[in-house]
């Protein structure tokens, strides 16, 4: 059977990131077997995960929408799963909060009024953390009403955009991620001025303003993936590369408030999966309000 123009090009961009990742592999385990250096092997580690994201990825992107769409459900159900088991919370309310999600999500698929729904959430969020700060709740209510909002509202987006095509859905993940990497790189080799030491210690101006510009530079480069003009590919990496970092430094605000370095184990020399997914909150929604700005 003959693939369509669709699919060769998915597959093709799966075959070039394989390719690459095999080549960093191979750069670093030859290194690593010379000098046995500790950043090395850990970076290695990194690679090893990131196989099994991008074999994730892959099943979500070439799969019937109703399994690419469980499989997202599924990693936002994992995702508050992991808050809330760094918040102090009693057990039994956890079910009923799983069931919450996996609601959201289903709204997001199917509602007939998603305009509606897509205000509700944040209004009903709102309402009740200022419910909580008036009744004086403890802190670790108001960081799990805001865990839900996080993983069941704003990591729906993703389903969003994977519904409207497959390629814009690999053009938001293929920026997100390749921004976290352009932001920790020039800040490594460059950083010197720091932006938020309170929230995030290792983040710097240097780091920021390069990561925008390899973003922008990266959007124009996967053109082939989207509809649009090269003025409005630039536009969409300036702001999904600011969202990123806004999402990351949200994640870490509420890691620098539990007191911990990360939010869980899941994923070696990640940490967990919100330490992975922590840009993705605020650049999927920024993202879909884009391509409804460009119709």
């Amino acid at each position: 059977m003959n693939l369509s123009t669709q699919q060769a090009v998915t597959f093709l961009y799966f075959a070039v990131i394989f390719g690459l990742l095999s080549i960093v592999t191979l750069i670093f385990w030859s290194i690593n077997r010379k000098k046995k250096d500790d950043n090395s092997a850990l970076i290695l580690l990194k690679i090893k995960s990131w196989r099994y994201i991008i074999i994730g990825i892959f099943a979500v992107a070439t799969t019937p929408f109703w399994v690419s769409s469980t499989i997202l459900c599924w990693v936002s159900v994992l995702a508050f799963q992991e808050l809330a088991g760094i918040i102090p919370l009693k057990t039994g309310k956890r079910p009923f909060l799983y069931l919450g999600i996996l609601l959201i999500t289903n709204q997001y698929i199917n509602s007939s009024h998603l305009p509606v729904f897509v205000l509700t959430i944040p209004v009903i969020t709102i309402l009740a953390l200022t419910y909580a700060r008036i009744k004086q709740k403890n802190q670790s209510q108001k960081l799990l009403i805001l865990s839900l909002f996080i993983s069941g509202y704003l990591l729906s987006f993703t389903l969003l955009i994977l519904k409207t095509d497959v390629h814009l859905f690999l053009f938001l993940i293929t920026l997100t991620a390749l921004n976290d990497v352009f932001q920790y790189t020039w800040g490594n080799l460059f950083g010197k001025h720091k932006i938020i030491p309170t929230i995030s210690p290792n983040k710097t101006w240097e780091g920021f303003i390069g990561g925008i510009l390899s973003t922008i530079l990266l959007a124009n480069l996967l053109y082939f993936f989207t509809p649009f003009t090269h003025t409005e590919l630039s536009i969409t990496g300036l702001l999904l590369s600011i969202a990123g970092f806004l999402g990351d430094a949200l994640i870490s605000a509420i890691k620098r408030k539990l007191k911990i370095k990360d939010t869980g184990t899941a994923i070696p020399g990640h940490g967990g999966i919100m330490d992975r997914l922590d840009s993705l909150v605020l650049t999927a929604p920024v993202f879909y309000l884009v391509l409804l700005g460009l119709g």
